[in-house]
């Protein structure tokens, strides 16, 4: 369900279902006007997305919804962000979750140019490869910065300031398909277990 609003909080709109089965829904507005929301599915191992063009009256299923953006059953985290490249607006999404469908491992920022059709392998920012809660929540630091809070491997709580420029660029750090699908020992329990 959508809360929306048109007229700057003077009246608000309250939407119908989206997608049943999920739960904790990030939302973006699109270069269309459309909204997304990306949604945790619980029925299987990749993420539901769907889109409204009418503020959540109506939803159909996004091209990539539930065939795309893999998961562990985790909280994931959405972001548009708008900046400018040589006097012409541009603008991203970039998408945060535990990128495994085997556990919440390889704690990741995806990056999309076309509004969410496509996320370049190239563009996979590898925060954490560890097995940690997850649970990331993106915001927009400043015009040039990305920021993420997750629950990682090595603490409960991290924080991280990304360059926007570092995200735009093909990444060193990305999460290619053999490290995202190769299994990571908890460290956790075996630290417990000294």
């Amino acid at each position: 369900m959508c809360h929306t609003l048109a007229d700057h909080g003077q009246s608000w709109t309250v939407g119908k279902p989206g997608y049943t089965g999920g739960n904790e829904c990030q939302a973006a507005l699109l270069g269309d006007g459309s909204i997304m929301l990306n949604v945790r599915n619980d029925h299987e191992r990749f993420r539901a997305v769907v889109v409204t063009k009418d503020l959540g009256q109506t939803w159909q299923p996004h091209p990539t919804s539930r065939n795309t953006l893999i998961e562990s059953n985790c909280n994931g985290s959405l972001l548009r962000f708008d900046y400018e490249r040589r006097g012409e607006k541009q603008r991203v999404l970039n998408f945060a979750n535990p990128h495994s469908q085997k556990g919440r491992t390889h704690h990741t920022v995806q990056v999309s140019f076309d509004d969410g059709l496509t996320w370049p392998d190239s563009h996979h920012w590898l925060l954490d490869e560890g097995r940690g809660a997850g649970c990331p929540s993106l915001t927009r630091i400043d015009r040039d910065h990305v920021g993420i809070v997750y629950e990682g491997s090595q603490s409960h709580l991290v924080f991280e300031k990304l360059p926007l420029i570092d995200l735009l660029k093909p990444t060193r750090r990305h999460a290619s398909r053999d490290i995202w699908q190769r299994e990571v020992p908890d460290q956790r329990s075996r630290q417990r277990e000294r």
